[in-house]
This record gives structure tokens, C-alpha cells and sequence, in this order.
């Protein structure tokens, strides 16, 4: 055999090794993911003229809350305005997100058949982002029983499997779309429309990856089997607190992890940027009057970035030390911009610019994976 003739030989076989590595990593790949992600809540009443956002804008105006203003914030003739924010805005956040080793934002849809439906504004600004593809997205199914009309509920239930088929939407390894949904009042008319929007995404070939979140805690398997929902996984928005100290909030919420692993629902661990909803007591908003924290009178100190780099980091372990309970492998941070409420990563307003600090201690964590 000439030399020309064993090098084509050679080649030949180095590509039919490579082929058949790569076969035997398909076969061998098993139900989990083999990288884990982190995602972010986001909150969004700050893109959009709005009555929300004016009732936020009053919470944070003392000076008090300099450190909580979103770093777009504006102090025109000495009063802290929010001003409407556009794709330049949008395109900074997902990078900014993206460079910090996050993959993935957590919107709120909201409908544009419910009064909240500006909150939405947000989310269309990171669909039309040429930068988009840096961090997928995922959406919190929430508020569906306030749409009453039969055709608007129609209209909305398309919207939403819309979004679940875009290329952007997280996903497992395994094909399966990953959808969370907001645990409310089980309704008869609630569940309706989440069996409803089942069939949708079944009609379209989708397999639905489903996480119950809690509001401020994670709800357990019995109030799941409870309402009639099927779910593979919890997670929370967050964690409530009257907490003296940001070290005794983050060992609540990781006590959750613990207490929510058991087999067969998986859990999907949030890790909290803080919760303090002081500036709301003084300045309330209408969707939460009544709530307790108006006469609570301690709240939770915001973390240091080193206490904030830790409790990422207890989740990334948790995760890894935990693979049966954590097989997707996901994780997500409360929240990206919950400023009025405590919890925020997103960069913040200083007079030199914007304060990225909790972001790089999010990132330094997130490089442990």
C-alpha cells in the first residue's frame, strides 16, 4: 500500500472513531442535564409608562433608598424619576446577564386582557433584541383566571403556546420545554384553563417540563395532588422574611432545599438577593394592601456581596450534592429586579454609574459550576 493510500486509510478510521464517540455519548446521556443553568426573576413595571410603575417610583423616591434605584433612574429638578427604557436598555441587561454566567430570564407575561398587560413591555423589548440568543427565556403562567371572556382567554392561551414554541424557550436535553406555573386558588375555572392550555401544547408536539412556584415559599406535594395539577418540580418566588439578618433569610430558604428534595418531585432551588418591603409600607401600593408586612417591623437587612456570593454558591452545591432530586438541574436567583421588594441583582444607579457588584458576586459563584 502506497503512503497516500494509508494516510486515506487513517483518516477514514479517525473519522469513524470519532462518529462512534459521539454515538455512544448520545446512548449513554441519561435523564439529567449535564450542565447546570441559572436563571433570574424578573419583575418589570420599570419599561413602560404605567400606574405600576408610578406607585414604584413613589416607594423608592426618599434617599434613603439611593442603592435600590434601577441604574437607568433619572433625578430631574431634584425629584428620582423612572423613564420609559427601550432596546439599548434591554440589549445592556441581557448582556450584562449573559457576561454574569446566567442562561436564562424568568418573565411574567402578562396579558394584555388583564390591567397589568404594560408589565408585558419587558419581555417584547427581549424578543425583539439582536442580542436575544445570549440567554434563553422562560415565562411564569399567572393571572389566567382573570381573563373571563371565552375568545380573550383564547387569544391568550395562543400567545402563551406561542412563546413555549419560540427557539429562545429553555428547554431540557431532553426536548422537554420548561414552564412555570403560578400556584393560586385551584379554581374550577383555573384548572380549566390549565388543562386547556395543555391540550394546546400537545396539539403542537410540546412536552412540557412543569415547576409549581410558590409565592414567597415553596408549596409541597400535598397541595399539588391537592389541586389536581401534575407537576414534575417546585420552586418559589422568593422567600417571605422578618429575618434581623440576610444570613438567617438565606438559611431559611436553604432549609427549604432540603426540605422539598424528596423524591418524586424535583426541585428547582431559588436563591433569594433579599426581601424587604419597607419602602411599600411607607409608600403602599394597591395591590397589596391588607398584607401583613404593613405592620411588620423588622425587615431583613439587604446581604453584603460577599453573603450573597455564598448562598449562590450553597446552590450550586446542593445541586450537585443532590442529582436525583435535581435532575434538571436548573436553579434561579430572585429575583433581577424587585427593587421596592428587596431582591435585585440588576445593576443599580450611583452617581459614577451603574453598581454591578452583586452581579459580579453572582458570577463568581456561578463560575463554581
Amino acid at each position: 500500500m502506497d503512503s497516500s493510500c494509508l494516510r486515506r486509510s487513517l483518516n477514514f478510521v479517525r473519522a469513524g472513531l470519532v462518529f462512534a464517540l459521539v454515538l455512544l455519548g448520545s446512548f449513554c446521556h441519561g435523564a439529567t442535564d449535564s450542565k447546570i443553568r441559572a436563571g433570574v426573576i424578573r419583575w418589570d413595571p420599570w419599561y413602560k409608562e404605567c400606574d405600576t410603575r408610578k406607585q414604584v417610583e413613589k416607594s423608592l423616591m426618599p434617599e434613603e433608598y439611593n442603592d435600590r434605584r434601577p441604574w437607568f433612574s433619572k433625578k430631574i429638578d431634584g425629584k428620582w424619576i423612572i423613564p420609559d427604557c427601550g432596546q439599548d436598555e434591554i440589549d445592556l441587561e441581557i448582556n450584562w446577564a449573559a457576561d454574569a454566567g446566567l442562561d436564562y430570564f424568568l418573565f411574567i407575561p402578562y396579558s394584555k386582557f388583564y390591567k397589568y398587560g404594560t408589565l408585558s413591555a419587558a419581555l417584547d423589548l427581549y424578543l425583539n433584541s439582536a442580542v436575544r440568543s445570549r440567554i434563553d427565556f422562560s415565562i411564569i403562567v399567572m393571572h389566567i383566571e382573570k381573563i373571563e371572556d371565552r375568545d380573550n382567554w383564547t387569544k391568550e392561551r395562543e400567545r402563551l403556546v406561542d412563546l413555549v414554541k419560540r427557539k429562545e424557550f429553555l428547554k431540557l436535553e431532553d426536548g422537554r420545554k420548561v414552564v412555570f406555573f403560578w400556584r393560586t386558588q385551584p379554581t374550577a375555572d383555573y384548572l380549566a384553563k390549565l388543562r386547556d392550555l395543555d391540550e394546546a401544547f400537545k396539539r403542537e408536539g410540546l412536552k412540557i417540563y412543569r415547576v409549581w412556584m410558590g409565592g414567597g415559599h415553596y408549596p409541597d406535594g400535598a397541595e399539588m395532588i391537592k389541586s389536581g395539577f401534575a407537576a414534575d418540580a417546585v420552586s418559589a418566588y422568593g422567600r417571605v422574611s422578618e429575618a434581623p439578618r440576610f444570613a438567617d433569610l438565606a438559611k431559611m430558604m436553604e432549609s427549604h432545599w432540603e426540605k422539598f428534595k424528596k423524591p418524586p418531585t424535583e426541585i428547582i432551588p431559588c436563591v433569594t438577593a433579599g426581601w424587604n418591603k419597607e419602602p411599600r409600607k411607607k409608600s403602599p401600593v394597591d395591590w397589596e394592601i391588607g398584607q401583613s408586612y404593613h405592620t411588620q417591623t423588622v425587615f431583613t437587612p439587604s446581604p453584603t456581596n460577599e453573603e450573597l456570593e455564598t448562598h449562590t454558591l450553597n446552590a450550586v452545591k446542593f445541586i450537585k450534592e443532590n442529582p436525583a432530586s435535581c435532575q434538571s438541574k436548573l436553579m434561579l436567583i430572585y429575583a433581577w429586579n424587585e427593587f421596592d421588594e428587596g431582591g435585585w441583582i440588576m445593576p443599580t444607579w450611583t452617581p459614577s454609574g451603574p453598581d454591578t457588584s452583586r452581579l459580579q458576586a453572582v458570577k463568581k459563584a456561578l463560575e463554581t459550576r
